[in-house]
C-alpha cells in the first residue's frame, strides 16, 4: 500500500512540475500581457507633474483648499517628501461626515464648530479674520474663496494666493508664469504623444 501511494505522489508531482507550473506560468504571462495597458502608469505622468507643480507652489503653506480632483496624488507626494499638509476639498463640503473631518483638523473650538456646520461657513470665518490665513493657505481650484474673505487672489503658478499686488510686479508675475505654463504645456504634449 505505501508503494501505491508513493507511486501516486510521484505521478502527481510530476504533473504539477510539467504540466500544471507551465500552465500557471503561462496564465500569469497572459495576464501581465493582456493587462498591460490597465498598469502603465506613463498615463499618469502629467497628473504627477501637476500635483508636483502644487507641492512646489505651496512655498511652506500648510493648507491646499482645493476642487479635490489632485487630492490623492498631492496626498501621496507630500507623505513622500515629508510636507506638512491639509487639504480642504470644496466638493465634499456637503458631506457631514467630511465636516467632522475638516474639524478634526482643527483646534479652535469656534473652527471645529463652524467646520461641523459647513466648509463654507468654517471658510469664511477663517480666511477673513486669521491674520496668517494668506501665508497658511494656497487655493488650487476656486480662488472665488479668497474674494469671500476680502483678498484679492493672485495666481501662483496652479495655485491661488492672497499676496499683494502693485502694478510694478504684475509683469515679473506674467513672465513667471508663462514660463512655467510653456513649460508645463511642453511636458503634456509629449507624455501625451507617448501615452498609450
Amino acid at each position: 500500500k505505501r508503494h501505491n501511494e508513493t507511486v501516486a505522489t510521484t505521478a502527481l508531482k510530476k504533473l504539477m512540475r510539467y504540466v500544471y507550473g507551465p500552465l500557471l506560468a503561462g496564465l500569469l504571462g497572459y495576464a501581465a500581457y493582456a493587462n498591460y495597458s490597465i498598469v502603465d502608469t506613463r498615463a499618469a505622468a502629467p497628473v504627477a507633474h501637476l500635483a508636483q507643480a502644487v507641492l512646489d507652489g505651496l512655498e511652506g503653506r500648510s493648507w491646499l483648499i482645493s476642487g479635490g480632483e489632485l487630492d490623492d496624488m498631492i496626498v501621496v507626494l507630500a507623505h513622500e517628501r515629508k510636507v506638512p499638509l491639509n487639504i480642504v476639498n470644496l466638493a465634499r463640503s456637503r458631506s457631514k461626515a467630511y465636516g467632522r473631518y475638516v474639524a478634526s483638523l482643527f483646534d479652535d473650538t469656534r473652527m471645529k464648530s463652524l467646520a461641523m456646520i459647513g466648509v463654507s461657513p468654517l471658510l469664511s470665518e477663517w480666511l477673513a479674520n486669521d491674520p496668517k490665513a494668506p501665508r497658511d493657505v494656497a487655493v488650487l481650484s476656486n480662488p472665488d474663496v479668497w474674494f469671500m474673505a476680502g483678498y484679492e487672489p493672485v495666481p501662483s503658478r496652479v495655485l491661488f494666493t492672497a499676496e499683494e499686488t502693485t502694478d510694478d510686479n504684475m509683469e515679473v508675475l506674467y513672465r513667471r508664469h508663462k514660463e512655467f505654463w510653456d513649460n508645463i504645456t511642453t511636458e503634456f504634449a509629449g507624455q501625451a504623444s507617448v501615452s498609450p
